[in-house]
């Protein structure tokens, strides 16, 4: 019988990645036709065994994968009363780009009737206070107190990385200023963006995650968009490969393995038309 299974290029499962916390694994989805339950049940018994080691994925493999190991750091713990700085920070020059990962998750309630209620509840819990706490890492970073040497950097780009895709984002943005009321010029320079996206452009070593970061930026301030419309246009405009290449030879080597012998190569997808 023929198995079909649909499933995103990265997974993430809370044992191996604890900066996602409450993650078993993110977004899998798997459509069976005809009698291909056997199937299914192969593949989530690997899956939650982590027996593919290298197809369970943390942001750090693709952060090192695509920008080199060198200008990578793993959240830095500190102090006597042991403080942690952002999951991960990304060097580029003069710049620190700061990650801040989390698998909190909208709930079937937001999801279903997007109750005013649960959605604050959900939103507070995913965002709130991971924004609140990036002045007091930053400053750590500036002063030394992380541990992390700084020499030379002048910047730094707070952002939050979820592992729900974020399709609206300026809706979202406009909707924490409200509930951060007070605090709302803490969110102005954190960028909202997913895992989705953080695959894309460690896919373009080439092109540093800062720039694109401004690029987004600078087109937001005229038409406010998630960073995913951003990507998907400059991967038209300059025919960039849509694909991660480290995740494309990763999921390929995954559906060559015994659960599907007669796996073909996963075709390459394009960059949106």
């Amino acid at each position: 019988s023929d198995v079909e299974l649909e499933l995103p290029a990265l997974l993430v499962v809370a044992a191996d990645a604890p900066q996602f916390e409450d993650a078993e694994f993110v977004d899998v989805r798997l459509e069976m036709h005809g009698d291909g339950g056997a199937g299914r049940a192969a593949v989530e018994r690997r899956l939650q065994r982590c027996e593919l080691a290298e197809l369970v994925v943390a942001p750090g493999f693709l952060l090192e994968k695509g920008y080199g190991a060198k200008a990578i750091v793993h959240e830095p713990i500190y102090g006597k009363q042991v403080r942690h700085g952002p999951d991960w920070i990304v060097r580029e020059g003069s710049t620190m780009v700061l990650l801040e990962c989390t698998g909190s998750s909208t709930t079937l309630a937001t999801k279903s009737f997007a109750e005013f209620d649960t959605v604050a509840q959900d939103m507070l819990k995913i965002y709130a206070g991971r924004i609140r706490q990036f002045p007091a890492k930053i400053e750590a970073l500036r002063s030394g107190a992380a541990g992390v040497d700084c020499t030379g950097v002048e910047r730094f780009i707070p952002a939050i990385v979820t592992h729900e895709p974020n399709y609206i984002e300026p809706a979202l943005r406009e909707y924490l200023a409200e509930l951060l009321r007070s605090e709302a010029s803490m969110l102005d320079d954190v960028k909202l963006i997913d895992i989705g996206d953080l695959e894309v452009v460690t896919g373009w070593p080439q092109l540093s995650m800062t720039q694109l970061l401004d690029g987004w930026t600078g087109v937001y301030s005229k038409e406010p968009q998630s960073f995913r419309p951003y990507l998907e246009n400059k991967a038209r405009a300059e025919s960039l490969r849509w694909r991660n290449p480290y995740l494309s030879d990763v999921f390929d080597n995954f559906f060559r393995s015994e659960i599907i012998p007669d796996w073909r190569n996963y075709p390459e997808i394009p960059a949106p038309a």
